[in-house]
């Protein structure tokens, strides 16, 4: 579980994150979870693998480190950080912002 909220429900799972060298200073130091663990450690890259409920709060706290970070795994996390950046966009342009993949 990650934050307050939590759910019998929603299962565990393995999310894959990399981040840029200077973001990757920063979760090497501050992880994100207790059960991140580095898979790479590099000049170019950071990218942690963390077993998890993904939960709201968890979706919340990466959007405040999504500028240096792309989400590996799972596709249905990155789907929900991108419809969640496309509505801050649609809200602060005033125009509807449409995605194609």
């Amino acid at each position: 579980c990650y934050g307050i909220y939590t759910s019998k429900k929603l299962p565990v799972e393995r999310v894959v994150l990399s981040f840029t060298p200077l973001s990757g200073r920063y979760h090497d130091t501050c992880p994100l979870h207790e059960s991140q663990h580095t898979l790479l450690h590099n000049e170019t890259e950071f990218r942690v693998e963390l077993n998890l409920k993904i939960t709201p709060d968890f979706v919340n706290e990466l959007l405040v480190h999504s500028e240096g970070m792309r989400v590996i795994e799972p596709d249905h996390l990155r789907d929900k950080l991108i419809e969640k950046h496309l509505k801050a966009v649609e809200l602060l342009t005033g125009k509807p912002f449409t995605y194609t993949k």
